[in-house]
């Protein structure tokens, strides 16, 4: 299948020059390039990550509510936090 790819000048003669080198068309080139690329990348496209949990699974969780009332309380306990400071 056809398409166009834009590149910038300087990358287009690095993929040239390397295709020559390999012995290969600029589209198998891209075609590999892309390929490699893909099959790198997580399926979904997301990275990856670590999710970081505590507690008991299944265990007591405040609700957001719960959450908001103790960090309000925390700040009227401390007074107005200056920007930049850590709690």
């Amino acid at each position: 299948m056809r398409t166009t790819v834009d590149l910038d000048a300087p990358l287009l003669e690095r993929a040239k020059r390397r295709a020559a080198r390999r012995g290969q068309t600029l589209s198998q080139l891209v075609r590999d390039a892309v390929s490699t690329y893909l099959a790198r990348q997580p399926a979904g496209g997301e990275e990856p990550f670590e999710l970081v949990t505590c507690g008991d699974p299944g265990g007591y969780a405040p609700t957001p509510a719960e959450m908001a009332a103790a960090l309000d309380e925390d700040d009227a306990g401390h007074g107005p936090r200056k920007p930049g400071a850590d709690a």
